[in-house]
């Protein structure tokens, strides 16, 4: 119960979880691969790593991926003392504050697997990547062609496009993965666009909000 409510309250690392929980280390690591083969606990790693990194788990972070273990230790385990106080008003104002966060992190899930699914690409290896420094939402690889897409996520609507990939583009600088032979193409994902672009600095970019990506999703029904 610790460990869930430690990674539902937004601490990602091994240490923090430790730190928060305070279980003797080998138990936390016992417990989180307990808790990932049910199903509960997503452990990741920079899709660029090896899975031996992920093995040693150095670097690695720690999600909810059951939707609903993640929301109840969110809004209503963490708040478990107002809840059985009657303080329901606390809590709905709690909810209401956090929840765009919330579904902003389930919405990099679902941007991530739309991907995976969409006929529009070919990729064999999707994920987030980050390093102590900068983050990158999505990424797919094609390792057979040295393909690469990164793409940004924004739960908001009347986005730039042009600006997110701006962004990108400066951060992909520091994704090492065939840098010097790989093509390039960018995604913005949001809950709608003030303008969209197809195209940036010569590369290609393609971008979704909620009405293109239920339009695709019908495409595969």
């Amino acid at each position: 119960m610790s460990i869930i409510s430690s990674i539902a309250g937004g601490l990602t690392t091994f240490n923090e979880i430790f730190n928060k929980t305070m279980l003797d280390k080998s138990l936390l690591s016992k417990y989180l691969s307990i808790l990932e083969v049910l199903g509960i606990v997503e452990k990741e790693i920079p899709i660029t790593e090896s899975y031996k990194s992920k093995l040693k788990a150095k670097g690695a972070l720690y999600f909810l991926s059951d939707n609903f273990f993640d929301f109840w230790f969110r809004f209503v385990y963490l708040n478990k003392q107002e809840l059985e106080q009657g303080n329901f008003e606390f809590v709905l104002k709690s909810l209401k504050r956090d929840m765009d966060l919330f579904i902003s992190r389930k919405f990099e899930n679902f941007s991530r697997e739309f991907l995976s699914i969409c006929n529009l690409w070919k990729f064999n290896k999707i994920g987030r990547w980050w390093n102590k420094n900068e983050e990158i939402d999505v990424i797919a690889l094609n390792e057979e062609k040295k393909e690469i897409l990164l793409g940004e996520c924004k739960w908001a609507d009347n986005i730039n496009a042009e600006n997110i990939v701006r962004g990108c583009l400066e951060k992909s600088k520091f994704v090492e993965w065939n840098k010097e032979n790989r093509k390039e193409s960018f995604a913005v994902f949001a809950k709608s666009f003030s303008r969209k672009i197809k195209e940036f600095e010569g590369k290609t970019v393609y971008c979704f909000d909620l009405k293109d990506i239920k339009k695709e999703l019908k495409k595969l029904l």
